[in-house]
């Protein structure tokens, strides 16, 4: 945990309370550090209700896709892209088997009884110091810490013996993926039993090609601003 004078969530939650959304510092006076981290916090916090309230969860295109591997066996393939998960952007540079994301535990087969498994995408912000990043430190110069970082984790995860995507642990968000449907005995994973259960966001640019084709054809769109389009 980062030495501050005031948890940085608690002075961000007390302000929104209040009704504030933004921050001057007045000159001539001590600059502390909630107040600088009040202003990346007011930020951040906009940024990610606007994108939670306006556009909401899901994935661009191809991007979360779970496919079977081959040969079959009881693993999975995560396809590379970009999800928007509570406001947050979480990307997979590349693909990549579920197998291959650390700390997990192995997928289990199914026994004498069919069941049914949800993929699901687990995003979280984690603080990151010294310990863990020796850059943050400072040794080329002053040599002491004099911040913290925000780190973006995302896991993609399965809940086994359920339809549904656990709730989420606070400061988490989840975003379901896929639905597996184990037949009895099962130890691999084949594509027909996987269901595709992403939810997929439209860029604002596509959106906007698509507002204007279907205006062509005569479909009217009440509220929308057409100077934009």
């Amino acid at each position: 945990m980062g030495n501050f004078s005031k948890s940085p969530g608690t002075v961000l939650a007390a302000n929104q309370t209040k009704g504030y959304v933004g921050i001057h510092i007045e000159q001539g006076v001590p600059v502390l550090d909630r107040d600088l981290n009040l202003m990346h916090d007011f930020l951040a916090a906009a940024v990610r209700s606007l994108l939670a309230k306006y556009i909401g969860d899901g994935v661009i295109g191809s991007g979360f896709l779970i496919q079977t591997l081959s040969p079959a066996a009881n693993n999975f393939k995560i396809n590379a892209g970009t999800a928007l998960v509570g406001g947050i952007e979480a990307t997979f540079p590349a693909a990549i088997n579920y197998s291959d994301q650390a700390g997990l535990p192995p997928l289990n087969g199914s026994g004498l009884t069919a069941r049914q498994d949800v993929v699901f995408l687990d995003v979280s912000l984690s603080e990151v110091d010294g310990s863990v990043d020796p850059d943050l430190t400072n040794s080329d110069d002053v040599g002491v810490q004099t911040s913290v970082r925000d780190k973006l984790n995302r896991v993609v995860r399965v809940a086994e013996n359920t339809t549904a995507v656990p709730a989420p642990a606070a400061g988490h968000f989840h975003l379901a993926l896929a639905r597996i449907s184990r037949p009895v005995n099962n130890t691999t994973i084949t594509p027909s039993m996987l269901v595709d259960l992403r939810k997929q966001i439209l860029p604002l640019l596509d959106l906007t090609q698509l507002v204007r084709v279907l205006t062509s054809y005569g479909y009217g769109f009440t509220g929308i601003n057409t100077g934009l389009i």
